[in-house]
């Protein structure tokens, strides 16, 4: 594998999912961000706070020191966020992103990564894991994603669509994920 191009690669798997992200965020409306649908853990805006605050935490604080301080329960209890504002904390996250990965020499993701995780892994293996989390939770988004009812090419509206293709309900404990 060559890994003197991984960071760049890597950047613009981020970047490309992200930018996604933001699209979805602007079909929903804002008066269905905070809503939780029926059958759904989280709204879009608390999936979208905990995928701005894991990535700031994980690769901003944990690879590129930038002092950024987490805190993980606010991401999931505070709806008074505009969409407005995600949008640029998103934006904001890119820079972020775009400043570490610039920085990061290939050889050093063969470096163990420097802040705690339930499992011993290279800041190498810790993107590559982020990067999965990002996808994953971007599909949880999307499935989650209200639009004030309108029925898709199935004849399903949102809420029942996402319930059929949702993976689990379940909570998973903070432990076994980032």
């Amino acid at each position: 594998m060559n890994t003197d191009t991984l960071p760049q690669d890597l950047l613009y798997l981020y970047e490309r999912s992200l930018n996604q992200w933001i699209e979805n965020l602007h079909t929903i409306p804002d008066d269905l961000l905070w809503t939780v649908p029926e059958g759904v853990t989280n709204s879009c805006g608390v999936l979208t706070q905990h995928v701005i605050g894991n990535l700031n935490h994980y690769i901003g604080h944990g690879i590129g020191d930038t002092g950024y301080i987490r805190d993980r329960s606010r991401e999931f209890r505070t709806t008074e966020t505009t969409k407005e504002e995600l949008v640029q904390e998103i934006e904001d996250l890119k820079d972020t992103l775009e400043e570490i990965f610039g920085e990061i020499d290939g050889d050093e993701l063969a470096d163990e990564f420097p802040l705690e995780l339930p499992y011993r892994e290279t800041k190498r293996g810790t993107l590559i894991h982020l990067y999965g989390h990002l996808t994953y939770s971007s599909g949880a988004n999307k499935l989650s994603a209200p639009h004030s009812g309108d029925i898709d090419e199935a004849g399903l509206n949102g809420t029942l669509s996402h319930k059929l293709f949702s993976i689990t309900d379940e909570k998973v404990p903070a432990e076994s994920y980032l």
